[in-house]
């Protein structure tokens, strides 16, 4: 795997979460969050898409996965409804760009944690990773998604 280490600082997000199987839940937050920020124009350019996969699916029944799509926001950006808004934190990241369907993702996301961290000699540190979607797939073929996954590490 070609993994890099990279600082990342933390960003302010508004999102909206759905539970249950991740291959349906993502597209339910998605439409969630689409649904209350494309009319308040929050989803722009510059803005960072962001997705947080909250429970592991080999531990945790697929009815109780969270996920959090989310949208980089301002300070002037307040929670509504079931749209929170939160910080995620900032801090040291092994990075991997994960290159084709988003149905692929768990299969990254297993040789990172069971592969590439074990024999880094790094730890995970004890909160979510997180995706950060590249392109969109309304207008980009499957095999074509960019999604960078980051997995938080322990200080050394």
């Amino acid at each position: 795997m070609d993994v890099t280490i990279k600082t990342k600082a933390s960003v302010r997000v508004a999102f909206a979460r759905a539970t249950g199987p991740y291959l349906t839940s993502t597209k339910e937050a998605w439409d969630k969050l689409a649904a209350w920020a494309a009319p308040r124009g929050l989803f722009v350019e510059d803005a960072q898409y962001l997705g947080l996969s909250h429970d592991d699916p080999s531990l945790t029944p697929p009815d109780k996965l969270r996920y959090d799509a989310c949208v980089s926001v301002g300070p002037e950006v307040a929670a509504e409804g079931d749209i929170g808004v939160t910080e995620i934190p900032g801090g040291e990241f092994a990075v991997y760009l994960h290159k084709g369907p988003y149905e692929g993702l768990e299969m990254s996301y297993s040789q990172l944690y069971g592969q590439w961290l074990p024999a880094s000699g790094r730890a995970a540190a004890l909160r979510p990773p997180h995706e950060v979607y590249l392109n969109h797939p309304d207008s980009t073929p499957p095999e074509e998604l960019l999604t960078e996954i980051y997995v938080p590490l322990e200080g050394m």
